[in-house]
């Protein structure tokens, strides 16, 4: 009887192992899926809420963005299109920054004719007097200029020409890399992308700055000739960061597998709009034309890039942004573009993204089939 007892006894404390170890297995399977809403569709399947110049946040004549690029990630942001140029880090030393540049060129040699056409018929003529007034003070700070910073864009003066003089909120790209890291760090499901504007042309540079950052761990190499991965599949591999870069120096970019050429995979809408009559009449594709052409063909990689922003002048335009960025505008225009193309609109870039109330979230969640 005593070994039937004790037969009993350790077949029941098998049993109670066995049960244990399937709740911890389960529990384990639960903490570890990494299933979501769009786990199961490709990166290229799927629409992205994108600030245009998101790195532009604080006040000036050309911000385009009211948060910081944190605020922006946190509102729930998932691209962010960034122009790079030439500028000083905090110890004055040369380096690559991100912000709203301006050449050289555009301060030596002033588009006097562009300014006029872009004010109203009546001042006119007003302005065309004021130019003639001051053009003899405005030669003699163009010479200081050229003395100081060099005759044209690639030549060198004294100093070197601060590209990021409008915008106070120009700072070294490598502390944008931190910063982007950083959120990739704490939200481990989350899928970010870079649309790099490269104004230098120094891409050993900018891939420097990248390299040499928290972000180099989660950038995803993606080959032209294969699909992308799903959303999932990114997420399993911690490969959660895309770097779309558009260049010049298109030979360099190749020898960075990690850094995609912009117009090899996208498409995009032009991106200069006056007004909201201009925005109407978009005709699609202005850059990338190749890549349009063969969206439908080989492996259905491509990518499409919606500019839905008016700039007046220079910089972005609050009261605009109130105006276009309506969830019916915005969800209108898109679907029009989508019926063009027989293609969602993957990176929606706008000014200002929190306005009115938020509503670009929810029109990419309508076109991602998110209630």
């Amino acid at each position: 009887m005593k070994n039937e007892y004790f037969f009993f006894y350790y077949f029941f404390v098998f049993l109670r192992l066995l049960f244990l170890n399937m709740c911890c297995a389960l529990c384990f399977c639960i903490m570890c899926d990494t299933s979501f809403p769009l786990s199961g569709k490709r990166y290229n399947e799927v629409a992205y809420a994108t600030t245009h110049n998101g790195q532009s946040y604080k006040k000036s004549m050309v911000h385009n963005q009211d948060k910081t690029i944190t605020e922006q990630l946190n509102a729930g942001i998932r691209a962010i299109k960034i122009p790079l140029w030439y500028g000083a880090d905090e110890q004055k030393k040369p380096c690559i920054c991100a912000c709203h540049g301006v050449s050289k060129s555009l301060l030596l040699n002033i588009p006097e004719q562009k300014i006029i056409e872009q004010v109203p018929s009546i001042f006119k003529d007003y302005v065309q007097h004021l130019i003639n007034d001051v053009r003899p003070a405005l030669q003699v700070v163009q010479d200081a200029l050229r003395i100081t910073y060099g005759a044209t864009d690639d030549s060198h003066g004294i100093q070197s020409f601060p590209h990021g003089i409008f915008d106070p909120a120009c700072q070294p790209f490598k502390n944008i890399c931190n910063e982007v890291a950083l959120f990739l760090s704490d939200h481990r499901q989350e899928i970010i992308t870079l649309i790099l504007e490269d104004f230098t042309e120094n891409i050993d540079l900018i891939a420097s700055d990248i390299m040499s950052s928290k972000l180099n761990a989660y950038i995803h190499t993606q080959d032209i000739q294969k699909p992308w991965p799903t959303l999932g599949e990114l997420v399993d591999s911690d490969k959660r960061l895309i770097i779309l870069i558009c260049s010049k120096n298109y030979d360099r970019i190749k020898e960075f597998p990690w850094l995609c050429p912009l117009w090899d995979f996208a498409w995009d809408t032009r991106f200069s709009f006056k007004c909201f009559t201009d925005m109407r009449h978009d005709n699609v594709p202005n850059r990338g034309k190749e890549a349009f052409n063969t969206h439908n063909d080989g492996p259905k990689n491509k990518l499409f890039i919606v500019y839905h922003f008016i700039t007046p002048f220079v910089g972005g335009d609050i009261r605009w942004a109130k105006r276009i960025n309506k969830y019916s505008v915005l969800k209108n225009r898109l679907e029009k573009l989508a019926r063009m193309t027989g293609h969602i609109p993957n990176f929606v870039q706008v000014d200002f993204f929190e306005y009115p109330h938020n509503d670009i979230f929810r029109v990419i969640n309508s076109f991602n089939g998110i209630a």
